[in-house]
């Protein structure tokens, strides 16, 4: 999955792209100039309690209303989340997951159940 784009966030994106690749090196890359991104990332602002979207387009849009109240771990599980998504990967249901469908964690590692998600949906990589 090639990404591209730019973020207020790209050291905690950047960490992100690094916890999903540590475990399945080369999957999430930079773009370059001759490949299209699957991805690309972008700031907006928004007074809702919207934190970050990812569409179906393969755009991932963090809320900087939000985003800014955030402690740096909180913002790259949220980079490493919609990462998951742009991935395939849907919401966990324990709150030591990456991918937990609640709105606020500090976790920034996988856990066994993201893995084992991560390789189920991806068992060519």
């Amino acid at each position: 999955m090639d990404w591209d784009g730019r973020t207020n966030y790209m050291p905690e994106f950047e960490r992100a792209v690094k916890t999903w690749n540590n475990y399945k090196p080369g999957v999430i890359r930079k773009d370059t100039i001759w490949i299209v991104e699957d991805v690309f990332i972008s700031d907006y602002y928004e007074e809702n309690e919207t934190a970050a979207v990812c569409l179906p387009s393969g755009k991932i849009k963090f809320n900087q209303y939000r985003m800014d109240r955030f402690t740096s771990a909180q913002i790259q599980n949220f980079c490493a989340k919609m990462l998951g998504h742009a991935l395939g990967l849907g919401y966990a249901n324990y709150p030591c997951d990456i991918m937990w469908r609640g709105n606020i964690s500090s976790v920034t590692s996988l856990s066994v159940n993201d893995k084992a998600s991560y390789d189920a949906a991806y068992k060519r990589y």
